[in-house]
């Protein structure tokens, strides 16, 4: 039973590695998925919506 407690930890362990080298991997040909765009408009300090660029 402890066996198999530290295969299914190793497993789980190596999924979690290999899932962060493929998403690192993406980013670095596909830029990041969260973009500038995704948080939102850009407000000034009287709270008016500016351009962000």
């Amino acid at each position: 039973m402890f066996e198999l407690a530290l295969l299914t930890a190793a497993i789980f362990i190596a999924a979690i590695a290999l899932g962060t080298i493929y998403q690192r991997q993406q980013d670095v040909l596909y830029g990041p998925y969260i973009t500038d765009a995704a948080w939102g408009p850009v407000l000034d300090e009287d709270g008016v919506e500016t351009s962000s660029t």
